[in-house]
């Protein structure tokens, strides 16, 4: 995983899109379905969209969002399409791993997809308003990209797709979503203070393509004073090479244009080295990739008595959680296939890991039979100690009170709202604490164990589809009480 030098980061991938085609045959026929769902769809001037919530909400806001992004991008593009896009909103990430509109296994980061030949949009919905309308302007882009390119479609498509230059792709479709954000600011730095910034090209892949794509985007719409890309598609269309339509539309060749890039970044973020002082003074590091070959080590939590850190990795192919001692040294390793039985995944990317008070425990989410669910296991008998299942379809961020008693958690129900659930581990009943539009997530029991400060997103304001605006907000700590529910 890169990570910032200097600025926090909770997770790698806020959202990684897969654009990707979907196969003639098959359609889906080895995912496994858990549920049938009751599809209905709302016909907008642009769109077919297409949702199984029995709440009105989330289509409605959905519909608004996606028009307005819709207009956006037809000024930017200069083009309109001419045909109703099918958007496809399942109501949570695990719903949304089953999907049969294309046939590839969707992996846990994947935040939403454009298919290639029809153009459908897919997205998850994970509680957050704020990340729904990025979606789905970041997809929308997408469609537009395509229909430009291929306003005639034929026979040649699969040889042409293969011509797009994947960091244009997804770094115009991260700045016109998001122009610039926290998070491409975090990533940039981190690469331009370790001087790893690749030149546009081939070597800008992988997540650099987005960031690095949106970046290299950004400087050039910056420092150019104009807006380019309309222009940039059509004229790369015509030639089929990027060195090409760059240089005829910003006159000076990639590598140059590259180099310009880069040395503005530098200008940027070389002065916060002596502004900061690195981790590595007074911090060890526990993981390496050089060392490892892992890609990501995600949610690290310490123990309460401070001499085990337990956190996902991928550093055997698989995601596992590993158990270690302060140094690095790996004491334990649970897998997907252990403690009680086989469960089909961690959810690394959203949420985390909670140790019981004693240390003696460790709770995390996992998916099981299409359905998240929290395991418990006893860490030095190595089995599974509990099983809690709740109402709400997809879990998150499990927390454990003081006193050992309760495990708060986030879980997302089948109308896309993000509410708060408290479990009584003796009898195992489940309490649903809020019941609101709002996105609540990451709730942490007080020290005394009578009040929960979580994280809040108040999208109320979004509802009305006669708000044409639908502005989100930042998110805010709030606190409930347990005992009266306020």
């Amino acid at each position: 995983m890169l990570t910032p030098l200097f600025l926090p980061v909770k997770t790698f991938f806020i959202i990684f899109i897969l654009l990707c085609g979907s196969q003639a045959w098959g359609f889906g026929k080895n995912k496994v379905q858990y549920e049938q769902l009751q599809w209905n769809y709302i016909t907008t001037p642009h769109f077919y969209i297409y949702n199984h919530q029995k709440d009105e909400v989330l289509p409605r806001i959905s519909t608004v969002w996606i028009e307005n992004a819709c207009s956006s991008l037809q000024n930017q593009f200069n083009f309109i399409r001419k045909d109703r896009l099918p958007l496809i909103i399942y109501g949570t990430p695990n719903l949304f791993s089953q999907t049969n509109i294309i046939t590839e296994i969707i992996p846990e980061e994947v935040g939403g997809f454009t298919e290639l030949f029809k153009t459908r949009i897919a997205i998850p919905f994970n509680g957050s308003y704020t990340e729904l309308r990025h979606v789905l302007h970041h997809e929308l882009v997408h469609a537009f990209v395509l229909g430009i390119l291929y306003e005639q479609a034929g026979s040649n498509l699969l040889f042409n797709s293969a011509q797009i230059p994947f960091w244009f792709m997804e770094g115009s479709a991260e700045f016109l979503s998001s122009g610039w954000d926290t998070e491409a600011d975090m990533f940039m730095m981190d690469q331009t203070i370790n001087s790893t910034v690749p030149m546009p090209g081939p070597e800008l892949g992988g997540y650099l393509a987005y960031k690095g794509g949106q970046s290299f985007l950004f400087f050039l719409n910056s420092s150019r004073g104009q807006n380019a890309f309309d222009r940039f598609l059509r004229e790369f269309r015509k030639t089929r090479s990027v060195e090409n339509t760059i240089k005829k539309i910003y006159g000076k060749p990639v590598e140059e244009l590259g180099k310009e890039w880069i040395q503005e970044l530098k200008r940027i973020y070389w002065p916060e080295i002596g502004k900061r002082i690195s981790p590595t003074v007074n911090a060890l590091a526990i993981t390496s990739h050089l060392k490892t070959r892992d890609n990501y080590n995600l949610q690290p939590r310490i123990s309460p008595d401070g001499k085990k850190i337990a956190f996902f990795s991928d550093r055997k192919d698989y995601t596992s959680i590993l158990i270690t001692d302060p140094k690095g040294k790996i004491l334990q390793t649970i897998s997907q296939n252990g403690y009680g039985g086989y469960f089909e995944s961690f959810h690394p990317f959203r949420s985390g890991i909670c140790w019981s008070p004693s240390g003696s425990k460790l709770a995390f989410v996992t998916k099981s039979n299409g359905r998240d669910e929290i395991r418990i296991i006893e860490v030095d008998q190595k089995r599974l100690f509990k099983k809690i299942s709740a109402p709400a379809a997809s879990l998150s961020n499990p927390d454990w009170s003081h006193c050992g008693k309760m495990i708060v958690f986030s879980g997302i129900d089948q109308a896309g709202k993000s509410d708060l659930y408290l479990c009584t581990l003796e009898n195992g009943s489940i309490s649903r604490l809020t019941d609101n539009i709002q996105y609540e997530s990451d709730p942490h029991f007080s020290p005394d164990g009578k009040t929960i400060i979580f994280s809040v997103q108040d999208t109320s304001g979004s509802a009305s589809v006669t708000n044409t605006a639908c502005k989100t907000t930042s998110s805010d700590l709030a606190s409930l009480d347990i005992s009266s529910g306020q």
